[in-house]
């Protein structure tokens, strides 16, 4: 009767124990070099956005409208170049048109009010000149006259005397003394005439320069008046001119509309609406958002990067090279916004402000058993952390 197994317990005595060695040896030496490489070796790693995107060097730049009216005209066009200051949309604004036409004219017909009162304010002072010098030579013919009737009298006075003198001696008749005597009383009439009549000239003369004075000095008050009608007509139509500027949305900087607003002429629209969106003309960058965890203190400026963009697989486009130049400092949303400076050498695609993809990020490079060890931590670190969050709760 045959023995039981006996193929193989021929086929094991046949077996050399120099076989069993060499596995052996082999697998310690694969071990030991597994172990060596866990210890000594050097493994790269990455960190990779949630999100990310192209975006203009210069911040894009909302157009928002500063008034709500309705459109009068527009010149959105997506992709369009414009220069800083075009006119982008226009509003109505006719009834603040109405109102500044309204004090524009209004601020004319007050100016050419004021101009004419300034020129019967001259010709009340070349009148007023006139006048003084008229009263000035009629106060000097006076003086001149009353001086004539002030010599005429003094010699009828002396001749008074002289009379007076031969009629005492009998050398003069009385006739004679009474005509002299009667000369000089008139002569002095004649001057105290002469004297009230230049008084009388002089107070008129006074008279009618207070009056031109007042004239002047109503025509000055309603000049100021005028003018100060002037400045507020002119004020009110700067303050329009700048309601009527804010119907008019221009663009903020040079660049090309990256988005617009469907606008037609009648359509409304409210104050603060976003109609547009203008993106600087310049350079790119890429902006990642990463897990805080991940990134706070192990993401630093220099550390390179690589870009990959959705809808151009990297297999056929390539990626682009880029390095970390800002790393926010604050979280915001749960993320934190980590920017990148591309390199010279882009993919093989037309790279426009805007493009989604994801961001591989070179973080450090660590021997395997950190690897491991980290990974444990974590692991180990999770009971502790629900641990913590039940005694909060508690």
């Amino acid at each position: 009767m045959a023995t039981p197994f006996s193929q193989t317990l021929r086929s094991l005595s046949g077996d050399s124990p120099r076989r069993a060695h060499a596995a052996w040896l082999a697998a310690l030496a694969l071990a030991a070099l597994w172990l060596a490489w866990l210890q000594f070796g050097s493994v790269t790693v990455y960190e990779i956005s949630t999100r990310a995107r192209l975006e203009a060097l210069d911040a894009p730049h909302p157009v928002a409208a500063r008034v709500a009216s309705t459109v009068l005209a527009t010149h959105l066009s997506i992709g369009r170049a414009v220069a800083a200051g075009d006119v982008l949309v226009e509003f109505d604004a006719a009834e603040e048109r109405f109102r500044l036409a309204e004090e524009e004219a209004r601020a004319d017909a007050l100016t050419r009010r004021v101009e004419a009162l300034r020129a019967e304010i001259a010709a009340h002072q070349e009148a007023k000149a006139q006048e003084i010098d008229a009263a000035r030579a009629a106060a000097e013919g006076g003086r001149s006259r009353i001086l004539e009737a002030e010599i005429a009298l003094q010699l009828a006075r002396d001749s008074e005397k002289r009379v007076a003198k031969l009629s005492a001696s009998g050398s003069a008749s009385a006739v004679e003394a009474s005509r002299t005597a009667a000369d000089a009383l008139r002569l002095a009439a004649v001057r105290d005439a002469l004297v009230a009549e230049t008084r009388r000239t002089e107070i008129a003369a006074r008279m009618r320069a207070a009056e031109r004075n007042a004239q002047i000095e109503g025509l000055l008050q309603s000049v100021a008046g005028f003018e100060g009608d002037i400045a507020a007509s002119r004020n009110a139509a700067r303050r329009l001119a700048v309601a009527i500027e804010t119907h008019r949305v221009r663009a903020p900087v040079s660049g090309r509309i990256g988005d617009a607003l469907p606008l037609s002429r009648g359509a409304y629209v409210a104050e603060g609406q976003r109609v547009a969106t203008v993106i600087p003309e310049g350079g790119l960058i890429a902006v990642g958002e990463f897990d805080p965890a991940a990134t706070v203190g192990r993401i630093r400026a220099g550390q390179h990067a690589v870009v990959r963009l959705d809808g151009f697989p990297w297999t056929r486009f390539g990626t682009v090279s880029a390095t970390v130049t800002r790393v926010a400092s604050e979280v915001r949303d749960g993320r934190v916004r980590v920017e990148f400076g591309l390199s010279s050498d882009a993919a093989r695609v037309g790279l426009q402000h805007g493009l989604p993809g994801s961001i591989e990020v070179v973080v450090e490079d660590v021997a395997p058993v950190a690897l491991v060890l980290r990974a444990v931590g974590l692991i180990l670190a999770e009971p502790v952390t629900v641990a913590h969050a039940v005694g909060d709760r508690s």
